[in-house]
């Protein structure tokens, strides 16, 4: 099996977790899946969900149809939900971590992969860009547009990233959007060269016109 995702859970969900406490702490966990290594070969695992339990679980890992779950030890876990963001992160990243070590002795290939998956966790905090493969080619194929999310705290951006082929990148903001990669509205869903300009579409309406300065230097 391949890993593709490492997810975070409270043992007993509440209301304040279903949403706003899963905003302050969603760009660490689309950080992980998006930069998640293509290839990382597991024993049983696709999905791995890492829960924090207050009290001790009876069992620590158990997988179904290629989703495996881990009970952390967590006594703080319900003060996890009322933390500041900075602080709710660090707690989350250490929960997702000793997951990882507690599914690293019932399957090789977390094991054999430690390194790079708590690697991957500890640098989720990081803003990256997360490339949606909304592009277009210049006619004259000097120049490529393409749509990104800047994936950060509290507000991801969405913007239009420019190049040519010295390397030269310029990056446009559409706007900013809430930190939810799968159902937001990013201000388009098609990019057209028109002459020198970039215009960008929702469906079949126009809704911005560019004219990058890369394009007229």
């Amino acid at each position: 099996m391949i890993l593709r995702e490492i997810e975070f859970a409270f043992l007993k969900r509440s209301e304040v977790y279903e949403y706003d406490f899963r905003l302050r702490i969603n760009h660490i966990i689309d950080s992980i899946y998006f930069r998640m290594p293509k290839k990382l070969k597991t024993s049983s695992v696709i999905k791995l969900v890492c829960f924090a339990c207050e009290e001790p679980y009876e069992i620590a890992f158990q997988t179904a149809e290629g989703v495996g779950t881990t009970y952390v030890d967590c006594p703080n876990a319900e003060k996890i939900l009322h933390m500041e963001q900075e602080k709710a992160v660090s707690a989350v990243i250490e929960v997702l971590k000793k997951g990882v070590d507690i599914a690293a002795k019932y399957d090789d290939g977390i094991r054999e992969n430690i390194e790079i998956i708590k690697n991957l966790i500890d640098s989720s905090p990081t803003p990256f860009d997360y490339y949606r493969g909304i592009k277009r080619s210049h006619r004259s194929r000097k120049y490529k547009c393409e749509g990104i999310i800047h994936i950060q705290p509290n507000k991801y951006i969405s913007e239009v990233l420019v190049s040519d082929k010295q390397g030269n990148l310029e990056r446009i903001k559409i706007k900013e959007i809430e930190p939810i990669v799968h159902c937001t509205d990013l201000g388009f869903n098609k990019l057209l060269w028109e002459g020198d300009a970039i215009v960008g579409m929702t469906d079949n309406f126009t809704t911005f016109k560019l004219e990058p300065k890369i394009v007229r230097n």
